[in-house]
């Protein structure tokens, strides 16, 4: 019998200089690392820089490519997409590189590949990366992060037969596994959870 939570899918919509994604890294690596092989999860990438930007505007940035690698990578798996986040992240807080540059992202890229071999494959990145599957991919995003009327960064949403539940802002690790708890629990009794949890 599968477990209650193999059901569970998580959108984690988020943008690669999110400074508030960039504290909870290590809150989201835990987690996924625990339970990423037993749900769905997948990125949406928000193509504004600033938490609170008007989303229309957004896709005028520079940083529209480093979304774009990121959805090149999740035609691999959205473990590729993960592992190449969490490196461009890295790269763009802690090492101060400029990723809006593609020499970067390919740098990056094959950073990825070479510590993730079996999960991410860098000829194949550089055939995506302008591939018209990403540019609909971004595009998709952009169109859900309007129809789900998601207005800040990062918002992480777990959802179960199309019943959910929103947690905005910085989440620690225990409150994402209750978050998953919560919603497979409710789902299972028949309830709907509709709760969100805002910072």
């Amino acid at each position: 019998m599968k477990p209650a939570h193999s059901n569970a899918r998580i959108v984690y919509y988020t943008h690669p200089l999110c400074p508030v994604s960039w504290r909870m890294q290590e809150n989201w690596q835990e987690f996924i690392s625990t339970f990423g092989r037993l749900l769905s999860f997948k990125f949406c990438m928000a193509t504004w820089k600033a938490e609170d930007e008007n989303p229309g505007a957004g896709c005028k940035t520079a940083y529209v490519k480093a979304c774009q690698a990121v959805k090149a990578a999740s035609l691999q798996s959205q473990w590729a997409a993960h592992f190449y986040l969490d490196a461009l992240r890295n790269a763009a807080m802690a090492e101060q590189r400029d990723i809006s540059q593609v020499n970067v992202l390919v740098d990056i890229a094959r950073e990825v590949s070479r510590t993730h071999r079996n999960v991410f494959d860098l000829q194949r990145f550089g055939e995506d990366f302008n591939s018209p599957a990403t540019r609909r991919a971004l595009h998709d995003d952009e169109l859900k992060i309007r129809v789900n009327k998601v207005e800040h960064i990062p918002t992480i949403t777990f959802t179960v037969d199309g019943k959910g539940i929103k947690a905005t802002g910085l989440v620690t690790t225990e409150e994402l596994k209750r978050m998953l708890g919560r919603i497979t629990m409710q789902v299972s009794a028949n309830r709907s959870p509709g709760e969100s949890i805002n910072r």
